[in-house]
């Protein structure tokens, strides 16, 4: 009856388009809505579309693939919600909680022929609370390439400047973090985004820091990679 009520109950579409200006003003970027509710599942998907490049087939890829990484999300809790109503995943015999799955997403940068999008992806699957991913994607428009860490501050050496200024912020404010993970020493060099103030890197839940504290963000200010010396590859 559970997968009736899923095959039955339709997805819901909405497309709108939202207008960031700035002086690649070509490209604008809105939301897919994508819903389905049932007795086991609640799905709520944001998925961002864009418009107006010059190289439409770029565009249809970026589209397809952003739009195919939250089916695939949203088919795995489904399949997990599925498994644990049955009674094979259930973590109280008798009682079941609704599996939840929704995106979100943020533009933080659309300018110069680059775009940086920050998404959102929330499960609960049973527990206390649910769990946040975030993932960033960062794109420059005239290689039609994602952008590398050191692509997005124009240098090499770029991870021991970031470092370095994480480390001087955290030492302001250190209770927030796991002590033994301190001074960081790493990071993923895919969990950055552009702003205007700056680069922006994160660490996910639990990377360095308890669950109550979120997800980690520090913003390394454009003028700490102008200043500091350049260090040879």
């Amino acid at each position: 009856m559970a997968e009736k009520t899923v095959a039955t109950a339709g997805i819901l579409v909405i497309l709108f388009l939202v207008m960031w200006s700035g002086a690649f003003a070509a490209a604008s970027v809105g939301t897919e809505l994508i819903s389905a509710e049932s007795d086991y599942v609640s799905i709520r998907l944001a998925v961002p579309r864009i418009r107006g490049l010059d190289d439409w087939l770029f565009e249809e890829y970026l589209n397809a693939s952003w739009r195919l990484d939250q089916l695939e999300f949203a088919h795995e809790i489904h399949e997990a919600a599925l498994m644990a109503k049955s009674g094979q995943l259930g973590d109280i015999p008798g009682h079941f909680f609704p599996y939840v799955c929704w995106t979100d997403f943020e533009v933080k940068y659309n300018q110069d022929g680059m775009l940086s999008l920050v998404i959102l992806f929330y499960e609960y699957t049973g527990g206390a609370h649910g769990h946040t991913r975030q993932q960033a994607l960062n794109y420059d428009f005239t290689t039609k390439r994602q952008l590398s860490l050191n692509d997005a501050v124009g240098r090499q050496g770029a991870v021991e400047i970031i470092l370095d200024e994480i480390n001087r912020q955290i030492a302001a404010d250190p209770e927030w973090y796991f002590p033994d993970v301190l001074p960081l020493s790493h990071l993923n060099e895919e969990d950055f985004y552009l702003t205007e103030a700056g680069l922006v890197v994160f660490y996910q839940l639990y990377e360095i820091a308890p669950y109550a504290a979120g997800i980690r963000e520090f913003v390394i200010p454009w003028q700490c990679f102008e200043t500091a010396e350049l260090v040879e590859p």
